[in-house]
Order: C-alpha cells, then sequence, then structure tokens
C-alpha cells in the first residue's frame, strides 16, 4: 500500500467512526461487476439524528434480452461502472406515468434495460456496522398494466433509512416485449414475469456484497406488480426463493392480471406494421403466430414496436404456458388447481389490502356504465356494463346471470350509495348514478379479485389447522390531501365514507410526506428524488408525514420478521386475518390510539363477497377462479349453466359468414381507431380515452346478443 493510500484510508476510517461516514467511492463488487454508490444523508422531521444510504442505482441483473426470449444472467464485466439514472425498459413514452410521477424522458428507454436500484441503510458509527450485515431486503415490483413503468419512479431512501431494510426496486419488460406469446414453446409469453425471477435470484446471489440476508426476503407489488408478486408466490419455479408477500391494490384473481387474448392480437399486429407474406387469419395450430413474430416483430425498429397502443385493459400480461413442462410458470388451467397445489405458500407470510374505491383513479373509463344505471332496457351501453362486469369471471357466464339479475344489480348499488348519502333527495341526482357506476366497476377491476385471493388464501392456510404463516388484511381508507382524482364534488352528497383511491397509501410507504415536508422546512429542492430535482407540488398535511412515519414500521416490521407488531413500537396492534378474519382500517385514527375504529373482525368488504359470489351465482357455475386458462378470450365458452338455447345460438352464430364478416369489419374499426387512444392530462394520470374500445365492446354485444338471442 503507497503512502498516498494509506492515508486516504486512515481519514475515511477516522471519519466513519467518529463523524460522518465518506462512502462516496464506495464500490459493490456484484456478480455482474464493481458499481458505484452513491452517498446520501437524510434529516430533518421524523430523524432524530441523520441518516446515511448508499443509493446503488441501474445495477444489471441480466444481459441486454433478446426479443422474446428468457433473460440470462448479467456476466461479469471489468472495470468501475458509474450509476446509470432513470434506466427504463422500452413503453410508450405519453403512458409513462404512474401516480404521482412520470417518465419523460425518452432517452433513457433501452432494451438493455434490467437493472435494480439498491436502497442499503448504512451505520452511522462502528458500534452500529454489525447489525447493517445482515438485513432483510424487500423487492418491490411496480404497477402499471404490465405497460408502462419504471424502477426510477420510486425512491425508497425513506423506506430504508427508517425501516433499516434494504430495498430493491426493478425493471423488467413491458408490454409486447415483456408478455406477448404464440402459445407454443418458441415464444410462451411470461418473459416479463421470469425477468422478475432471475432478479430475485440475483439478489439472492449477491446478498453477501449488499448486506442483505438471502433467507429474508419479502416479494411487494403493488396494482398489475401485485398481480405478478402473487404469480410468483402461487408458481412452483420460486419455491424458497422469497419468505414475504406484500400484495398492494391487486393479486393474480384479479380479470386483467391474466391475458388469454395473445392471438386474438394476431390481425392487429400484422396489419398496424405490415408484416407481409402472412394467412389473413391466426391458425389452429398458432403457427401464423409464430411466423408474426420470427419474420417481423422481431425486426421492427424499437420506437416503431411502441407506438402500437393498447387500451387499460388489453395489454399483453401473464398466461397460461404448461406446454413447457416442468419449467411452466402458470401450469395449471384454472386459479382453484394453482392455488390448491402450492403448497409452499403455506410457508408464506402474507400482507394484502385495497383501499377504499380503488376505481376512482378511473373514473373516466367507467363513463358509458352510467346508463346502465338509468335505464330499463338493454341498451348498447348496458350491454357494454354487462360485459365488463362479465371479465369478473373471465368468460361469458356471469354475463347472463347478471342479464337476469339486472334489477338485483341496480338494488345492491342504490342500497349501497344509499347509506352514504346526506339526503335522500340526491339518490337519482347524477352524481349518484356516477357513483353507483363507480362503485360497480371498482369492485370488478380491483375489489372481486382481492376478494378471491384473500378467501382461497385463508381456506388453504386454515384447512391443514397449521398456521406455519401469517395473513395481515388492511383496508386503506384515509383520503390523501394530494389525492390525484378531484372527489369534492362527489363528497358534497357523501356522508361517513372513504373515497381512497388507487395509488393512495403506497405513496405514504414510500415515505413521500416525509420528503415534502422536510422539503419545505429547507426551503430548497429535495435532495434528488427521484435522481434528479423534484420539487412537489402536490401536498401532504403534517398528519399524513405521521401517518407515513407509522405505516412504514409497520411494513418494515412485516419485512424484518413476518409480523407487523414486532419490531419498532406501533400505535394499534394488527391482528391476524387469522384470528376472526380481523384486518386493520388504516386512518388517521390509528395515531390517536384508536384500536376500537380501527381494528375489525369478521371479514373486509363481506357485504361485496355475499353479493358477486353468492346472489348472484346461487348455482355456483360462474366461479371467478374456474376458467379455461389454456384458450385465448372468446375461443371457448362455458357452457355449465347456461340456457342449451343460448349455447345452440351461439354455434350457429359462429357457422355464419355474415356474421364473421361483421366482425372482421369492427375489429378492423378498432384497430384503425387504435391510435386515438393516448396520454389525456398530467394531473388526471392513466386516464384514457377509451371510445375505441367502447365502440368494439358494444357492437360485439349487439351482434351476440340481439343477432341470436333477441332474434330467436
Amino acid at each position: 500500500m503507497t503512502f498516498g493510500k494509506f492515508l486516504l484510508f486512515f481519514y475515511c476510517a477516522i471519519e466513519f467512526i467518529f463523524g460522518e461516514p465518506n462512502l462516496e467511492d464506495t464500490l459493490y463488487e456484484t456478480t455482474s461487476g464493481k458499481y458505484r454508490a452513491k452517498l446520501v444523508k437524510l434529516e430533518g422531521y421524523g430523524f432524530s439524528e441523520p441518516h446515511y444510504l448508499h443509493k446503488l442505482l441501474s445495477v444489471p441483473y441480466a444481459e441486454k434480452p433478446e426479443r422474446f426470449k428468457n433473460s440470462v444472467f448479467r456476466s461479469y464485466e471489468l472495470g468501475t461502472h458509474e450509476p446509470r439514472e432513470n434506466l427504463a425498459c422500452y413503453q410508450s413514452v405519453n403512458l409513462s406515468s404512474y401516480g404521482f410521477f412520470s417518465i419523460n424522458e425518452a432517452g433513457m428507454m433501452t432494451e438493455d434495460c434490467l437493472v435494480t436500484n439498491f436502497y442499503i441503510p448504512l451505520a452511522k458509527n462502528a458500534e452500529e456496522k454489525q447489525s447493517y450485515r445482515n438485513m432483510p431486503v424487500v423487492i418491490h415490483i411496480h404497477g402499471g398494466s404490465n405497460m408502462v413503468g419504471a424502477a426510477g419512479l420510486f425512491d425508497g431512501s425513506y423506506l430504508a433509512s427508517k425501516g433499516k431494510v434494504i430495498v430493491a426496486i426493478i425493471n423488467y419488460r413491458l408490454s409486447l416485449f415483456g408478455f406477448l406469446s404464440d402459445f407454443t414453446e418458441k415464444y410462451p409469453g411470461n418473459y416479463g414475469l421470469r425477468d422478475q425471477i432471475l432478479a430475485i435470484k440475483w439478489i439472492k446471489m449477491n446478498c453477501a456484497v449488499l448486506g442483505c440476508n438471502p433467507n429474508s426476503i419479502t416479494l411487494w407489488g403493488h396494482s398489475a406488480g401485485a398481480g405478478d408478486a402473487n404469480w410468483l408466490a402461487l408458481s412452483p419455479l420460486t419455491n424458497n426463493l422469497f419468505q414475504r408477500i406484500i400484495i398492494q391494490s391487486g393479486s393474480s384473481f384479479s380479470y386483467w392480471a391474466y391475458d388469454k387474448m395473445h392471438l386474438e392480437r394476431y390481425k392487429s399486429l400484422k396489419d398496424y406494421f405490415n408484416c407481409t407474406g402472412l394467412p389473413d387469419q391466426v391458425t389452429p395450430d398458432n403457427q401464423a403466430m409464430t411466423q408474426l413474430i420470427d419474420t417481423c416483430l422481431v425486426n421492427v425498429p424499437i420506437e416503431d414496436l411502441f407506438e402500437f397502443k393498447f387500451a387499460l385493459i388489453d395489454a399483453p400480461g401473464p398466461t397460461y404456458d404448461g406446454f413447457l413442462g416442468p419449467e411452466s410458470l402458470i401450469n395449471k388451467h384454472s386459479l382453484t388447481e394453482i392455488m390448491n397445489s402450492a403448497d409452499h405458500i403455506e410457508n408464506i407470510d402474507v400482507l394484502t389490502g385495497i383501499n377504499g374505491v380503488e376505481g376512482f383513479s378511473f373514473e373516466g373509463y367507467f363513463s358509458s356504465s352510467v346508463k346502465f344505471f338509468t335505464q330499463n332496457n338493454l341498451t348498447n351501453e348496458v350491454m357494454l356494463t354487462l360485459e365488463r362486469f362479465a371479465l369478473l369471471s373471465r368468460e361469458k357466464c356471469r354475463q347472463y346471470s347478471l342479464i337476469e339479475n339486472r334489477l338485483k344489480l341496480e338494488e345492491f348499488y342504490t342500497n349501497k350509495i344509499r347509506k352514504y348519502l346526506v339526503d335522500e333527495k340526491y339518490v337519482d341526482s347524477e352524481a349518484a348514478k356516477r357513483l353507483k357506476a363507480i362503485f360497480a366497476n371498482s369492485d370488478a377491476i380491483f375489489d372481486s379479485g382481492f376478494i378471491e385471493f384473500l378467501n382461497q388464501i385463508f381456506k388453504k392456510k386454515r384447512e391443514n389447522g397449521k398456521f406455519r404463516s401469517n395473513i395481515f388484511v388492511y383496508e386503506y381508507l384515509h383520503e390523501n390531501t394530494g389525492n390525484l382524482v378531484n372527489i369534492d364534488g362527489y363528497k358534497k352528497i357523501l356522508k361517513n365514507i372513504s373515497l381512497s383511491t388507487h395509488f393512495d397509501g403506497i405513496d405514504l410507504v414510500f415515505g413521500l410526506p416525509i420528503a415534502y415536508i422536510n422539503q419545505n422546512i429547507k426551503k430548497d429542492k429535495l435532495y434528488d428524488y427521484p435522481y434528479r430535482d423534484f420539487i412537489f407540488d402536490t401536498p401532504f398535511t403534517k398528519q399524513e408525514v405521521d401517518l407515513s412515519l407509522l405505516l412504514i414500521k409497520y411494513y418494515t416490521n412485516f419485512i424484518r420478521n413476518g409480523d407487523p407488531n414486532i419490531g419498532q413500537p406501533i400505535n394499534v396492534k394488527w391482528d391476524s386475518y387469522m384470528n376472526n378474519r380481523s384486518y386493520l382500517r388504516i386512518t388517521t385514527d390509528l395515531l390517536k390510539n384508536k384500536a376500537k375504529n380501527s381494528v375489525q373482525t369478521f371479514g373486509v368488504r363481506d357485504d361485496l363477497y355475499k353479493f358477486w359470489f353468492i346472489e348472484m351465482d346461487k348455482n355456483g357455475n360462474c366461479s371467478s377462479f374456474d376458467f379455461d386458462m389454456n384458450l385465448p378470450y372468446e375461443s371457448k365458452r362455458h357452457t355449465k349453466g347456461i340456457e342449451p338455447a343460448l349455447d345452440k345460438c351461439f354455434d350457429l352464430l359462429n357457422q355464419s359468414k355474415e356474421y364473421n364478416h361483421l366482425r372482421e369489419m369492427f375489429l378492423t374499426e378498432y384497430e384503425n381507431c387504435m391510435d386515438s387512444i393516448g396520454y389525456i392530462d398530467h394531473k388526471l394520470k392513466n386516464l384514457f380515452n377509451t371510445v375505441c374500445l367502447d365502440v368494439i365492446a358494444v357492437r360485439r354485444m349487439i351482434i351476440e346478443y340481439e343477432t341470436c338471442c333477441m332474434g330467436n
């Protein structure tokens, strides 16, 4: 060692022991190479003394992936690698938003995007150093309909430093690159899910370098990320990879979490990208789709490929790949079978929950559903609404139950709204009608899948009588001050109800209110959230800052111990769902130690379960978790429980040349209209113009219903 190097080492050691750690030039030597970490100092409100952490940004876990192929581990690269900020997998730029944050810099998108951002807490002195050597790690899978999003949308600094856990946020391939399938071994899809598995394995392998415990890993997903995390927890390929899961505002039981429309996209993709020399229609052996990928899509310039835009519920996503045998991720034809065979999930601790009215974040998407509650005849809009509700079961089955029980549906949601009206006179107001549509669609899109997952996992853990792991359930009911959705107009006619929306809650867990208040205290730009100068234009109150600090305690206690009550002291005990199906209502009452208001028993959203899964399905023929996952949407229908006359009618329709000609015309119109679906407004985030989707959905229903059922 030269004298100069000795002096540098000496001064660094002295400063680390007696003052602020000088670790700006610290390198982490991973299996992918040496990567430089950035030192961050956190202080201000919520900190009795400064906290330090390393931001280790954009560390690759995989090689640049081949299109429509599984990713592989990154080889070791020589040299010292500086942080690369804001890397994201390719996506439609104008759709790249998630709650409060947006990706606006197209230059940061790359096919070489499979990286992880790490937030690693640091000991403040030598005495603490030992306790920072074997920390739990939480791996976050971002949401965004598996279409948009990136690790760089979030910053795990506050969560990591306050909870003394390592936070890892991963990128994975999205949309066509991440999930397009031809239902053969050549292009089986689920590449995005396999990216996520590879990232978990990479982190587990590198725990000794990062300072994490390879046997204390929590997988955490929000929205579509929650659906992905749920799929991974159920898959035999992930056995023993992680010990805990956090499933937030979504699940694999949500209809949008599973995709079987891959083959139906064939003609749209072929025509849009002008792929010549291919069959006009998809072939029964799926070879047309294989040829489309082989001869065309692999060669389309990346920027052009992501000009093709999908509607919100029509993006490629996780799908059945059981034909791969032991290497399959989703290897059975129903979620019931998958859950029953996933014995390893009994050893996984679960934290899961739902917000007040998740669907409020997508209010504009439900506009045509309002007429369902105002018209007595089965109009176009009513039929569209019925089709949306039919997606609860991902088959046509439930739809006919809804047609027969339309008045029950109207009565249920009218009574639900009536309970919260400040005055009965508002029951027929336009605002009340919109509320019924929002509540009904929110239940169909978010709550039903959450309830089904919760009931299935509870049943599985309870059946063997040995609670080897726990379930903790929450209902997030605090309406954030900076809510992105304008709920004031509805609040004027409502009382005693929370309208917390899809993106509420996750911002508090990441500590955004703490960052906001400390930014204002300093009267300066926030340190670099996320990785660049950033000024919040959304306010948070001091109560929300304190609620954020409390939620970080609950979450990191769970991440560390599998129990939100063990570790840092909390205000109100969060009882296990295994105990009388207890759950925690998250409001500011938690700050006042009001256990009576916060701890509830006997099941969250039980009224919804009884209505959708019992009252509306008394014959038990339309289970939302029993569906054929091997075939694309509309290629096969359940006939059990549907009148034989309807079955015969649909068989005749499918043989009709006129019917198929009409369908082709409408699909063409839909494809031509796709370009108009786009990003609307920065403040409304994720609300899309769905007129084109509505047109094809309505006309499909008109054809099938009027031509067949009303004409015979």
